[in-house]
């Protein structure tokens, strides 16, 4: 099965068939309508994140049409196959010099004290956005924390269902939509030796955290050592995705999309060839004002300023 399957359509749609497909498909499968669709919800929204963004839209095209690709992700579980021969590993190897990766701008991403960006991050709404997401309710503590704002006061003043006033007042299906951008989609050189000896591949990250329990709300990076034992058909072009080992944020997490690169002499083992992160940083987990609504939220951080906006 392909992303086009997923969304019920034939690999000839157009970005606008894609879009009114996932839409139809969401509300089909989302959580709280379908307490047995959440998994479908999230493969679609995989799908989606992916074919409709026009640049990876024609990459995956593209790969589809390398060698029989097509024909074997329809009769084969990749993502099962790949997570079989999956390991973290917890501790650091000394032999891996990651200094070294550092100063090179297509491998890691540029610390988050450097940008341009100025995003709000709001801990709240994220944490009941992915209460709403993962189990359909947002916990007590959390909504009387909500309650607590003017903005969501008044609205439940005037007889308005509590979850479908945060949904409608902080963009719930506009996030959910963002989770794409916690991916991190990676280029990785293999050898047709290391695939007929089945060779362990290790793939050095940074990843981008901010966990639940994080004080100041800040971003920070953890090094993840990620390896896998190759499997003897491996193709060019092939790609495996390996579900929540993106960044990750307030219980959040993004997958690592990895595509095959065989080649003659590995020049350079791992390439991060597309990353929404560095592109734009202000859509996931953040709300961003614009000239005609000012920002709602309360004790947020700026990370132009470095400061907490009161």
């Amino acid at each position: 099965m392909n992303l086009y399957d997923l969304l019920e359509l034939p690999t000839t749609a157009s970005i606008k068939e894609i879009k009114i497909a996932y839409k139809r498909l969401a509300k089909r499968y989302h959580p709280d309508v379908n307490k047995l669709g959440s998994q479908t919800f999230v493969e679609i929204n995989n799908a989606y994140s992916i074919l409709s963004d026009p640049n990876q839209k024609e990459k995956y095209d593209s790969m589809l049409k390398v060698n029989d690709f097509q024909n074997r992700i329809k009769n084969l579980d990749i993502s099962v196959r790949w997570h079989e021969n999956f390991m973290e590993e917890l501790e650091l190897r000394k032999n891996w010099e990651f200094d070294f990766f550092s100063s090179d701008e297509d491998f890691f991403y540029s610390p988050f004290t450097k940008n341009k960006y100025a995003s709000f991050l709001d801990k709240d709404v994220s944490l009941a956005f992915f209460q709403l997401y993962s189990k359909g309710k947002i916990d007590h503590q959390l909504e009387k924390s909500l309650l607590k704002r003017r903005d969501v006061k008044e609205a439940c003043q005037q007889n308005k269902n509590f979850i479908e006033v945060i949904k409608e007042q902080y963009n719930y299906f506009g996030w959910i939509e963002a989770k794409r951008y916690f991916n991190i989609n990676v280029e990785l050189e293999l050898t047709q030796r290391e695939i007929r000896d089945r060779d362990v591949v290790n793939l050095p990250l940074k990843i981008k955290v901010i966990n639940n329990d994080f004080p100041n709300q800040l971003w920070y990076e953890i090094y993840k050592n990620y390896s896998f034992r190759l499997s003897w058909d491996i193709k060019n072009g092939e790609i495996a995705e390996f579900f929540n080992k993106g960044n990750r944020a307030l219980g959040w997490k993004g997958d690592l999309i990895v595509r095959m690169k065989v080649v003659n002499k590995v020049n350079k083992r791992l390439r991060i060839f597309s990353s929404f992160f560095e592109n734009d940083k202000s859509k996931l987990w953040f709300l961003v004002p614009n000239d005609k609504q000012s920002n709602p939220n309360k004790g947020v951080f700026n990370y132009k300023t470095q400061h907490f906006i009161d």
